[in-house]
């Protein structure tokens, strides 16, 4: 990505001294935006070293938004992607939001015209600014929970200072509990915006701990990337509910939210995938098992099931364009092909018999062989003859492959797979895991999601969501989080005959 805006790549040594830089627990810190975006000549400390902000930021800004982070995937295993990943993106938001407070000065003026934080909430209101700078810091750390609020008043009334509006309204108070504090916020934001598009940001998968506050409060502590995060305006804003009325009331006595859902839902969870760790290990015959479930064809979609798949799991994105451009399914194939390796060797020493060791991925082998119309997924004749060449099994009559020749085609994979690599882990390392309802749909959904918990529509509300019903009554549940659902996610399955129910959210 960068050579082609006329910049050298990054080797494995210039990722290895960015980690260096960029993985400090400093960037990550909510305080640090304030610091950041208000000072006038902001200066970075590293050892002896002293290195002006600007060009931090202006650094990190265009790794993260030039695609460059693709090849941190493709230049070696010493490394660690994921922590570098993150660290690099909250650098990035930290000088997005210090050129956004520059407003009209800004360098970046263009550029964040581009960006939407938002969430598809268009109506102006007192605390858009604050909400939307909550949203564009995303992850971000706070040893208080208010504070990932408290620490953001500055930068508003700086902001609205400099347009001529008024401060925010909003009372600093370290004397009530977080939940009380938080809960009073939430309802603020959903009266004030009358939207419901803040339920995908709620939840008790949102939590980076345990707490007593309603589940359709944001918290935003946000520890899984949320479907409506920040994204660029070119991209199609979901609209499950199919630009239905946001209905609701809020009795604030018992704390419930009251809403309508669409009625049928999308399908109580059927199925579980692997947990990410599971999948790197090789370990996915269950997600294979699911996707056998489905047949050949993706009944939301019409897509080839393989197709749907692989779909799902990058929310049918690369980030700039929706949907995903169909070249990716080359990239998907290289990477379904490099664990597929994984998992043959790692299920080789309990199987010393190659076919003990090929039955063990049974599941895989019969998608890709009378599932797969796209032609994408690993087969066995391909890797019989492949573990032999590589040198994992072994007979006299085949020659094998050198060191070097083995080195070569690995890296020629990981360089292919490296673009739906990077795409897959912001979805599903963000705590998300691939799920199937009964009613057929795929869905990526919070990994504290269960066998049982259903996936619904909720009128005004942009995504679906996961609900789990609480107490004796069918109409009261609690929010677990936020869905991706392939085929739902732009109003499909507001069809037919249906009726929009009374739920209440506690």
């Amino acid at each position: 990505m960068l050579k082609r805006n006329g910049l050298p790549g990054l080797t494995a040594d210039d990722w290895m001294t960015l980690g260096d830089i960029y993985t400090r627990a400093w960037f990550g810190r909510t305080w640090m935006i304030q610091e950041v975006a208000l000072s006038r000549t902001a200066t970075v400390l590293i050892g002896n070293h002293e290195i002006p902000w600007d060009t931090v930021g202006d650094t990190a800004g265009l790794i993260n938004m030039s695609g460059a982070l693709v090849g941190l995937f493709s230049v070696g295993s010493d490394l660690q992607p994921i922590p570098l990943i993150q660290s690099i993106i909250h650098a990035s938001d930290l000088h997005v939001t210090r050129q956004w407070s520059q407003d009209k000065q800004s360098r970046y003026r263009e550029l964040l015209r581009n960006i939407d934080y938002s969430v598809g909430i268009r109506d102006e209101h007192p605390k858009r600014l604050l909400l939307e700078l909550l949203l564009s810091s995303v992850g971000f750390r706070a040893t208080v929970p208010r504070d990932r609020v408290y620490s953001l008043i500055g930068i508003v009334n700086y902001m609205n200072h400099a347009k001529g509006q008024p401060r925010l309204d909003l009372k600093i108070d370290y004397e009530s509990s977080d939940d009380v504090v938080l809960t009073q916020l939430g309802i603020d934001f959903l009266e004030d915006t009358k939207s419901l598009h803040l339920l995908s940001l709620a939840g008790i998968a949102s939590r980076a701990k345990s707490s007593n506050l309603p589940t359709w409060i944001p918290s935003f502590d946000l520890v899984h990337a949320p479907v409506l995060g920040p994204s660029y305006t070119t991209l199609p804003r979901f609209d499950a509910s199919a630009g239905a009325k946001a209905e609701f009331s809020i009795d604030k006595d018992l704390n419930r939210l009251n809403v309508k859902a669409f009625s049928p839902h999308l399908g109580t969870i059927e199925e579980l995938g692997e947990l990410w760790s599971d999948v790197c290990q090789g370990n996915f015959n269950n997600t294979m098992k699911m996707l056998l479930h489905c047949g050949t064809t993706y009944v939301p979609t019409g897509q080839p099931i393989v197709e749907a798949f692989w779909r799902t799991l990058i929310m049918d994105s690369d980030l700039s364009q929706r949907p995903a451009p169909s070249h990716l399914s080359e990239s998907f194939s290289k990477w379904m092909l490099l664990i597929t390796i994984k998992a043959l060797i790692a299920c080789q020493s309990e199987n010393p018999s190659i076919y003990d060791q090929f039955d063990a991925l049974e599941p895989l082998w019969t998608l890709a062989n009378t599932r797969d119309s796209s032609n994408t997924l690993p087969k066995t004749s391909d890797m019989i003859p492949l573990l032999f060449e590589l040198g994992l099994r072994h007979d006299p009559t085949v020659r094998v492959n050198t060191e070097s020749e083995n080195q070569d085609r690995f890296t020629s994979w990981g360089k292919v797979s490296a673009h739906f690599e990077t795409l897959l882990r912001i979805n599903i390392v963000a705590n998300r895991r691939l799920v199937r309802t009964v009613r057929g749909y795929l869905c990526l959904v919070p990994l504290h999601a269960k066998v049982g918990d259903r996936i619904m529509v909720i009128s005004g509300c942009a995504t679906p969501v996961v609900l789990r019903r609480k107490g004796p009554s069918d109409n009261c549940f609690q929010v677990v989080g936020d869905a991706y659902v392939h085929g739902a996610m732009f109003g499909e399955h507001i069809t037919g005959d249906f009726t929009w129910r009374d739920i209440h959210l506690i």
